[in-house]
């Protein structure tokens, strides 16, 4: 079953960024229980988009593959624990940059069209903290300067902060970007992507097209204008990035 990240619930990421909440506060009044009752419900919806990870997982068989993941899981070594057996969620806050474009096309190496065909998380190397890994097919490539064949029907790999981690008593640990969503299972996004030295794609943003509408995967309120897509065409928001790849390239 396939999950929209709508409005609202992008709202509640930046709502829910208290470190290990595990309990709710009395409410004052009927009115203040059923919101918080309400913005439960949303965040149980969110947490459950996310990719879960074992704290057991283990380490790939082949030598090339298992060195290639610890060089991954590097990268998202923490100071302080943001996963972890007592912790129900934990957020991190995410300065995105004033110049930052709600279509950065010239900021990306890449800029696709794809359909997200797996989703895996996985533990850093420090066991502190959770990242996950997205599959996508390639549908239609709009940019490509990352010196890669990129072609239609290819299937490339995406990273981003945030997952969940269930451990041996079946607690489960969620962490999140405040703001930033993860792409789901089986849905159609543009995006916009920096290469790594792994050569794997690092997701600047994101749109999901559903149901012919474009519906951003961030969210940024003053700082970048992602909601001025929300609901736009999907067919027009396609053929706007085209003509802004064009007119970018020398």
């Amino acid at each position: 079953m396939r999950v929209q990240i709508s409005k609202p619930v992008l709202f509640l990421l930046l709502l829910f960024s208290s470190v290990g909440l595990a309990t709710v506060g009395a409410f004052h009044s009927r009115g203040q229980i059923k919101r918080g009752q309400d913005q439960e419900l949303v965040r149980e919806k969110l947490r459950k988009t996310f990719p879960v990870v074992d704290s057991l997982e283990p380490e790939p068989i082949d030598p090339q593959e298992r060195a290639k993941r610890l060089r991954r899981s590097k990268k998202y070594n923490e100071r302080q624990a943001t996963v972890g057996p007592q912790l129900v969620q934990s957020a991190q806050g995410y300065h995105w940059p004033e110049d930052f474009k709600p279509v950065p096309i010239s900021a990306s190496d890449v800029v696709i069209l794809g359909t997200i065909s797996d989703a895996k998380a996985h533990l850093s190397e420090d066991k502190k903290s959770v990242y996950s890994e997205f599959s996508v097919k390639i549908d239609e490539v709009f940019k490509n300067n990352a010196n890669l064949s990129l072609v239609q029907g290819q299937s490339v790999i995406l990273e981003r902060k945030g997952g969940r981690v269930r451990y041996p008593s079946g607690h489960i640990s969620w962490f999140f970007v405040v703001g930033q969503g993860l792409p789901q299972l089986n849905g159609q996004y543009v995006l916009f992507l920096k290469t790594d030295e792994e050569r794997l794609f690092d997701i600047l943003t994101g749109y999901q097209i559903l149901d012919g509408r474009i519906q951003p995967l961030d969210d940024s309120p003053g700082v970048v204008d992602f909601q001025r897509y929300a609901g736009a065409d999907a067919e027009s928001f396609l053929g706007e990035i085209r003509i802004s790849v064009t007119g970018a390239q020398p």
